[in-house]
């Protein structure tokens, strides 16, 4: 302990009244969120514990209303938090990103697996967290996420024809092909595939401009396991390069639409 002054609050109307945090209570605190999957074994009802009483996924990945409450109509359906977006965790969307139950426990047991390596704000919740799940409540967690009946994944994305998209993928074979491989499938220790990569089949893009335009800091995983750093491009590239260049990757690798354009990224750019 130490002698030191608290610091006042520099809250503004009206959320310097705390009382009001009573009537907010009253209104919007609930004990539990419906459940985004469906489910009765004994994985899933640990998982249900686990990732609602401890792990306050549904902080992150569920959508808030106007009065800041979670959306009880749309529990773990993803959210956007400022620049970036909390992915959806429901069956159906993590399915429609190849996820299975085993690749999920890989995810929050190492930090990496077939779909991408944690980065962002997901890092520190595996490298300070879910790491040290017991291998019996990592596949309670996952268990719960995509239900006692997991829907079955997406295959990995077909290969479209991208010869509309010349200029991203002319960009992609200069600037990214070098780690990520010149057929998407990336290079173990170093970096991950975007052929499947869950973050380019993110039906919101915004996860995959703000990571080109930021970098990636460099990630050490558990074991001897690590990524290492990607630079940021936002310097070098205007805004309709990396629209082109994210247009390129989700078609190409996540069999998303090209619907990514220049004020899309001036505006994360400026976030």
């Amino acid at each position: 302990p130490a002698a030191v002054p608290n610091r006042k609050h520099d809250l503004s109307f009206p959320y310097n009244v705390r009382p009001g945090m009573r009537v907010w209570d009253w209104m919007f605190l609930k004990d539990t969120l419906p459940d985004a999957s469906k489910g009765q074994s004994a994985d899933w009802l640990r998982g249900r514990y686990l990732a609602n009483a401890l792990g306050h996924c549904a902080e992150c990945h569920t959508p808030r209303g106007t009065f800041g409450q979670l959306d009880s109509a749309k529990p773990l359906g993803g959210a956007a938090l400022a620049r970036i977006a909390a992915p959806d965790l429901t069956p159906d969307a993590l399915a429609a990103r190849g996820w299975t139950v085993k690749d999920l426990q890989s995810f929050f047991g190492t930090g990496i697996a077939p779909q991408g390596s944690a980065f962002g704000e997901m890092y520190p919740v595996v490298h300070l967290s879910t790491q040290y799940l017991t291998p019996d409540d990592l596949r309670s967690v996952s268990t719960y996420l995509l239900g006692d009946a997991p829907p079955a994944p997406a295959p990995l994305p077909e290969r479209p024809d991208a010869s509309q998209l010349k200029a991203g993928r002319n960009l992609y074979l200069a600037v990214c092909a070098g780690c990520h491989a010149a057929d998407g499938t990336g290079k173990p220790h170093v970096a991950v595939a975007m052929l499947g990569n869950s973050t380019v089949r993110q039906k919101d893009p915004r996860n995959l401009i703000v990571a080109i335009l930021d970098g990636i800091e460099p990630q050490r995983f558990p074991g001897l396991e690590a990524m290492q750093d990607m630079p940021g491009f936002a310097r070098q590239f205007t805004d309709a390069q990396i629209a082109e260049l994210s247009n390129y990757l989700r078609v190409a690798y996540g069999a998303q639409l090209g619907d990514v354009n220049s004020e899309i990224v001036r505006q994360l750019r400026q976030k």
